[in-house]
C-alpha cells in the first residue's frame, strides 16, 4: 500500500486511467487503501491564506474513465436514508479532487496541497463519495 497521500493519489488515478475493464474487487482494495492513507494523513496548519487554481481535467474526463473501466458503476446504487449514489460520479468527483491536490503539490505548494487533499477528504470526497462507494463495492 502506498505510504503517502501523493503516492496513493497517483496510484489511484493511474489505476482509473489504465487500459481495459477493471476489477470491482481491485477497485475496492484501492479505494480502501486510499481511505486508510487519508485517515492517517494529518491536516496541516496553513500560515497564510494561500490559494491555487489548478488546471486539471474536468469531471467528464474522469467520469468517462470510470464508466469505461467499471461499466457496472454506470447505474444507481442504494445508500442509507433512501438515497442513491452513482459510482461513476463518485469516482469522477474523487479523482478530480485528487488531481487538483497533486497539481498544487507539483506547483511547489506541498503544504497547501496536503491541506486541500485532507480537508477535501473530511468535507467532501471521503464521506460523500469514497466511503459510500466502498460500502457498495463490498456488497457486490
Amino acid at each position: 500500500m502506498p505510504s503517502s497521500w501523493i503516492e496513493a493519489s497517483r496510484d489511484f488515478l493511474s489505476f482509473l486511467e489504465a487500459d481495459g475493464e477493471g476489477s470491482i474487487h481491485d477497485l475496492a482494495e484501492r479505494l480502501a487503501g486510499l481511505i486508510a492513507v487519508a485517515e492517517a494523513t494529518p491536516l496541516p496548519s496553513l500560515d497564510t491564506d494561500e490559494e491555487h487554481e489548478p488546471d486539471v481535467h474536468d469531471e467528464e474526463y474522469w467520469g468517462g474513465h470510470a464508466v469505461r473501466r467499471f461499466p457496472a458503476l454506470a447505474q444507481l446504487y442504494p445508500m442509507p436514508d433512501d438515497l442513491y449514489g452513482l459510482g461513476a460520479i463518485d469516482l469522477a468527483e474523487l479523482a478530480l479532487e485528487l488531481e487538483q491536490s497533486l497539481v498544487i503539490a507539483d506547483a511547489g505548494k506541498p503544504v497547501l496541497a496536503q491541506w486541500e487533499w485532507r480537508f477535501g477528504f473530511d468535507t467532501h470526497w471521503g464521506w460523500a463519495h469514497a466511503q459510500p462507494l466502498l460500502s457498495y463495492l463490498k456488497s457486490l
